[in-house]
């Protein structure tokens, strides 16, 4: 507890760009104004560490490109209910949960450039993307 003193007391922080650590080491219990939190280039082949957010519907804008990440599981995304901005470019997904989007309504920017994603994925995710948020401009 004592490594993460510092981010105990940042109540009022409204954007976190992390850099050198992993995700899994992350532990955001009281920055209760985070808004965007930028995890670029930070080599993470997972976001077990998302679930450590204490607020998640506070984040606005969420920075997850160039990075590892082959898949992400049904409900990473659960509690971003406000997210606006998604940044998945430059990983190494394949394909996505279709119901991964779901409570994602408030998307207006998807980024999802430079993944290998196999044939067929970017009709499935484009559909299941819309269901949610109509308004969500793709970019693969």
């Amino acid at each position: 507890m004592k490594k993460h003193a510092m981010l105990l007391t940042l109540g009022c922080l409204t954007a976190i760009t992390i850099s050198g650590r992993s995700v899994q080491d992350l532990f955001f219990p009281e920055i209760s104004k985070l808004g965007e939190l930028n995890l670029i280039n930070k080599n993470l082949d997972s976001l077990d560490g998302l679930q450590n957010i204490s607020d998640k519907k506070r984040i606005k804008c969420l920075y997850l490109g160039n990075n590892q990440l082959e898949k992400l599981p049904p409900n990473i995304f659960k509690g971003f209910t406000n997210l606006t901005w998604l940044s998945l470019d430059g990983n190494k997904l394949k394909t996505l949960p279709a119901v991964i989007f779901k409570d994602l309504k408030k998307l207006k920017i998807l980024s999802l450039n430079r993944n290998p994603l196999r044939n067929g994925e970017e009709e499935k995710i484009s559909a299941e993307v819309k269901k949610s948020a109509p308004a969500c401009t793709i970019f693969f």
